[in-house]
């Protein structure tokens, strides 16, 4: 059986419309582009380990970072877990 997706937005829209509002509300310099939330997970100190990994496609490499911080769900309704260690935005 096959699954047709119907297409909204071509991806180039969205991201020039995702990097012009970071721009225009100041939070571009602290946004990471090109990275994957490779794993989320809660400790026992009820603290959040992000696992991230960002593709430079200059140098062609893969660099991961582990990240304690909180943890904001896009679902429409948001939820702060703990207090942010970071100001860094991952898309």
């Amino acid at each position: 059986m096959e699954t047709q997706y119907q297409v909204f937005v071509k991806h180039i829209v969205l991201k020039e419309y995702i990097q012009d509002t970071t721009v225009k509300t100041g939070i571009h310099e602290r946004t990471l582009y090109n990275t994957k939330v490779d794993a989320v997970v809660k400790e026992r100190n009820n603290k959040w380990n992000v696992r991230t990994s960002t593709w430079n496609a200059d140098t062609k490499e893969k660099t991961s970072k582990i990240w304690v911080c909180a943890v904001n769900v896009g679902t429409g309704a948001s939820q702060i877990l703990t207090q942010a260690r970071s100001s860094t935005l991952l898309l």
